[in-house]
């Protein structure tokens, strides 16, 4: 049985979130990829970061959605005072190099403070632990204000290291195939949804999906690693990459991630679609998995395409918006010469999920257009 987990309102109206763009650009310590600066920003108040032991000073760095004008920083400590940082300092950059501090306070034993400071342009926020005992964690680094610009993740595409493994993607549009080199090779397949990335994997019998944040300059990537399901108990543990030169080739995607999705579970997520908050299919983006989908069709035999949604603000909107996709997605199809014969459409909305989802994060990953065998 999946039980939704408590509630995310802090991190929701958070811009330092990965599900909204953020993305760990460096850190100096943590206990191990399990309890690492990922987990400070991807929306969860349940996961943390952990310092190493007897190491409570601390530096992370944390690159925001797109450029700000923040008005507010914070944090949510948790409920143990013996775990919480004895002071914490903020600062913030336009340029990742040069930092000013904004704010530093003493944590009070509730383990949460949010405070306002000088309205001030950010790129860029450093969160500095200062004294504390043998641990200290963070659940949430929070910082809001207004966007000064979109966001726009950067591409995947070409190599990169993540945690120390040589990693390769192909982005066309909105649609991203990719390998991570190990001892058994990592399949991935999925895209962006105007702010993050929702990839599937598969390893071997192994399978799951990744939520993934990339900055605009395209240099540095983060990520978490869901076993089968994008749940904290199901975390295997958080990436982080750095861009690579790429050798003489790309190494190619040696497993069709679509056909095994749809035989080993019978649903297939399309990530690679691209909507825009109300909805409407963006074509350009979406050319290269409108077209792998329409391929599909011709000899899939009975299917549904159902759509999820679950980042609005009530059932009626998540409602509409499902009616939107599909409508746009049909549009597009039927524009290509797609065999829909054999295809029922159904807006799903917010109602059955097929997880409940307590993230943002969750809530993309669960909230997409999906192909089901019938």
């Amino acid at each position: 049985m999946h039980i939704k987990g408590p509630d995310d309102a802090d991190d929701r109206n958070n811009l330092l979130n990965f599900a909204h763009g953020a993305v760990v650009v460096s850190r100096t310590g943590e206990f191990g990829l399990e309890a690492s600066a990922q987990c400070a920003i991807d929306g969860d108040p349940v996961t943390q970061w952990v310092s190493p032991p007897g190491e409570p000073d601390q530096s992370l760095v944390f690159a925001l959605p797109a450029r700000t004008r923040l008005h507010s920083v914070g944090l949510l400590a948790g409920g143990d005072p013996a775990k919480h940082p004895k002071t914490v300092v903020f600062d913030v950059s336009t340029d990742g190099k040069n930092f000013t501090q904004v704010s530093s306070f003493a944590m009070p034993p509730s383990g949460r403070n949010i405070v306002d400071v000088t309205p001030v342009e950010a790129s860029y926020v450093r969160y500095n632990t200062r004294g504390g005992g043998n641990f200290v964690r963070t659940p949430s680094v929070i910082a809001r204000g207004d966007l000064l610009e979109p966001v726009r993740p950067g591409s995947l595409d070409g190599c990169w290291s993540i945690n120390g493994l040589s990693a390769s993607f192909t982005q066309k549009g909105a649609f991203v195939t990719g390998t991570v080199a190990d001892k058994t090779p990592i399949n991935l397949e999925g895209g962006s949804d105007g702010r993050f990335y929702r990839l599937l994997w598969s390893r071997g019998p192994e399978y799951g999906v990744i939520g993934l944040s990339v900055t605009a300059d395209a240099q540095h990537l983060g990520a978490m690693f869901w076993h089968e399901e994008a749940y904290t108990p199901f975390i295997g543990f958080t990436w982080f990459g750095e861009r690579r030169p790429c050798g003489a080739t790309l190494a190619k995607n040696a497993v069709d991630v679509l056909a095994t999705s749809m035989q080993r579970d019978g649903r297939y997520a399309m990530y690679g679609l691209l909507f825009d908050d109300a909805g409407h299919l963006i074509e350009e983006p979406s050319a290269p998995m409108l077209d792998r989908l329409a391929a599909y069709l011709k000899s899939a035999g009975n299917v549904k395409i159902e759509a999820h949604e679950l980042l609005q603000a009530d059932a009626a909107r998540n409602q509409a918006v499902s009616q939107a996709k599909l409508d746009s997605l049909r549009t597009a199809l039927t524009k290509r010469g797609a065999n829909l014969a054999n295809v029922e459409f159904v807006a799903v909305g917010s109602d059955h999920p097929h997880r409940p989802a307590s993230t943002d994060a969750a809530r993309s990953v669960y909230g997409a257009v999906e192909l089901i065998r019938r």
